[in-house]
């Protein structure tokens, strides 16, 4: 490949002879090949043949030597129908969309476990506190039987709920009955537990539910006992509906279930409500929320 000539601007154009066949009168071995940045490669992908006035690119460019000042044909070696790609250019594309379409798999998952994280607030070991209150969570009722056991001076403290429809029917239990029922059966006494009246039915009606027995217990340091996925919610209704020091006497002990947690909580229909059910507690329910 032998170089004619050329100039340097913003745009690099560069003619170079190859060897080819013969177009438009020029002889056979110089067939002219236009080398600027973006088009050389739509050039040699497409097969065009093009018709251009170098005095266009000239007078832009009228500080550099002039290459031609006439009207020239520009083309491939082996011209076609245009529009047909080159299969370096279908490999090239391949590749692209191959490369996105890894980056997406490899990021998805780090993504989705983000999502959880940004819902767990644990602040304490479950040890902590002198009152061991049941938020939410499974086998919450586990955990604080076994704090219990190494601290037996401690009261736990259970939030009565409202009824929901089966309870009403009496198909199960309340919430509070049910709770005791399984705390009796782990050897926790009767007298170191404590049902905190009311009908709330969300976390909102909760803690203020748990507000009242603060302001009747002013020295109780309080740890809530609740689900992995549920403890920055809760930690956002404590703040914005109790008083600064009834919130710094309220601390949080996430417990991590094995089938739904910030870790996995996509791979079923159920962790998938709860993490949605939090987010749009978090972000919406504790609007207004007054002190």
């Amino acid at each position: 490949m032998r170089r004619a000539g050329g100039f340097v601007g913003h745009d690099r154009v560069e003619i170079r002879y190859m060897i080819g066949s013969s177009i438009a009168g020029i002889p056979r071995g110089h067939t002219p090949l236009v080398v600027s940045r973006g088009r050389r490669q739509r050039l040699i992908a497409n097969r065009e043949v093009l018709t251009i006035r170098f005095e266009a690119l000239i007078i832009s460019k009228s500080r550099h030597r002039a290459i031609n000042k006439r009207t020239i044909i520009i083309s491939t070696t082996e011209p076609s129908e245009p529009g047909i790609k080159s299969k370096g250019n279908r490999r090239r594309r391949w590749w692209i969309a191959l490369s996105l379409i890894v980056a997406l798999v490899l990021m998805i998952r780090p993504a989705l476990w983000g999502i959880g994280l940004f819902l767990v607030y644990n602040e304490v070991p479950v040890d902590a506190g002198s009152h061991l209150l049941l938020l939410d969570g499974a086998e919450i009722d586990s955990v604080a039987a076994e704090a219990w056991q190494k601290h037996p001076d401690r009261r736990i403290l259970i939030l009565q709920k409202l009824p929901g429809r089966p309870m009403e029917l009496g198909v199960l239990p309340p919430f509070d009955v049910f709770i005791r029922a399984r705390l009796e059966k782990r050897g926790i006494p009767k007298d170191s537990m404590e049902v905190i009246p009311g009908n709330a039915l969300d976390q909102a009606s909760h803690v203020k539910q748990l507000q009242g027995w603060l302001k009747a217990h002013p020295d109780a340091e309080v740890v809530g006992i609740c689900d992995q996925l549920s403890g920055r919610t809760w930690r956002s209704q404590l703040d914005h509906i109790l008083l600064a020091d009834e919130a710094k006497r309220v601390h949080l002990h996430a417990v991590v279930r094995p089938n739904v947690n910030a870790s996995n909580w996509w791979k079923s229909k159920v962790g998938i409500i709860f993490t949605l059910q939090q987010y749009l507690t978090f972000l919406y329910s504790d609007k207004g929320a007054e002190k």
